[in-house]
């Protein structure tokens, strides 16, 4: 195992911290297991999904390197690897979904599954500039060129941040975002009937400092109200 780690690496013309940087591991344990060959088995299906290789070869030395034998092996994490591009683009589910034209729900069963029809994914690469090769079977960069496209996308903490919600506000603005549409249907329902109830009150009172506060608080429910259901304004 150890000879062929090595002679992988050198094939692939690779340093050790190189091809340690691509499985997740520190440049030392790939100086250790060149020395002894003691790789776990979680590693080994790192290795074989990074560098494209027949894992029998990779055990046993048998058959093609470069003729990947396992089918299962490459399937396994095309759901990680469709959550690492979401995060690495900063995006929750909802807008990773609205910008592919899909239910948040969708995106949901991609990162449980990672099952996702050709049509759905050429538009995920032609949208996000993913490297195919990266996103079949975890080798190379995740973006072409090996470079990630220019950062477009905002998420939902830093809109509500842009249009002037205070800290507390973005924060409950990024988490309705998650929500699905039925959800934020009654939350926003629920916000509406509480808030109108309390700047009444105040208005009955006259109270003018407890009205201000009031139509503050409800200044910042109708900007989250108002630009959640048009997510085009901040995905687009």
């Amino acid at each position: 195992m150890k000879d062929r780690i090595k002679k992988l690496r050198k094939l692939l013309e690779l340093s050790q911290a190189e091809f340690a940087r691509k499985i997740d591991v520190n440049p030392s344990t790939i100086s250790v297991w060149e020395r002894d060959g003691r790789v776990p088995d979680a590693k080994i299906n790192d290795i074989c999904r990074a560098f494209n290789v027949n894992k029998d070869w990779l055990l046993t030395g048998q058959g093609n390197p470069t003729a990947p034998n396992d089918k299962e092996l490459f399937q396994e994490k095309m759901n990680s690897r469709l959550r690492s591009l979401r995060k690495k683009l900063g995006m929750t589910q909802t807008e990773f979904a609205a910008r592919l034209k899909v239910s948040m729900q969708t995106v949901v069963n991609w990162e449980k599954d990672g099952i996702i029809n050709d049509q759905k994914k050429e538009l995920l690469l032609a949208s996000f500039n993913v490297n195919p090769d990266w996103l079949e079977n975890g080798s190379g960069e995740i973006f072409l060129s090996g470079s990630e496209p220019a950062n477009e996308f905002e998420n939902a903490r830093q809109f509500a941040v842009r249009n002037g919600c205070d800290e507390i506000t973005s924060l409950l603005f990024e988490r309705f975002m998650e929500l699905s549409e039925a959800d934020k249907k009654a939350f926003e329902t629920f916000l509406s009937k509480l808030l109108s109830q309390r700047v009444r009150e105040a208005a009955d009172k006259k109270n003018a400092s407890e009205q201000s506060e009031s139509q503050n608080i409800y200044r910042d429910v109708y900007t989250i109200s108002n630009t959640t259901f048009n997510q085009n304004n901040y995905n687009e």
